[in-house]
């Protein structure tokens, strides 16, 4: 009897920040953000949405997306090569 009451808890939490979540400004949402010295930032912009890079190169853009792409080509075919 104890578990269901401990579920509906957990049930009500997770809906009371969702909720918050959605009220969440921009400063809020990147404060919760961890981002390293170097490598990968990803910072949440009011009007514009997530911005996503690996130092100064944007990855959430159309040249992004197709490195990224090259990278999976590239690392299919090493593979594809190594197990012939």
């Amino acid at each position: 009897m104890k578990h269901s009451s401990d579920c509906k808890n957990s049930q009500e939490k997770t809906e009371k920040e969702k909720k918050n979540a959605d009220r969440m400004t921009a400063e809020e949402i990147n404060a919760q953000i961890q981002n390293p010295e170097h490598g990968f930032h990803a910072e949440f912009k009011e009007n514009e949405g997530w911005d996503v890079r690996f130092g100064k190169l944007k990855l959430n853009t159309w040249y992004g997306t197709l490195i990224i792409l090259g990278i999976v080509l590239a690392v299919f075919i090493l593979f594809s090569e190594l197990s012939k």
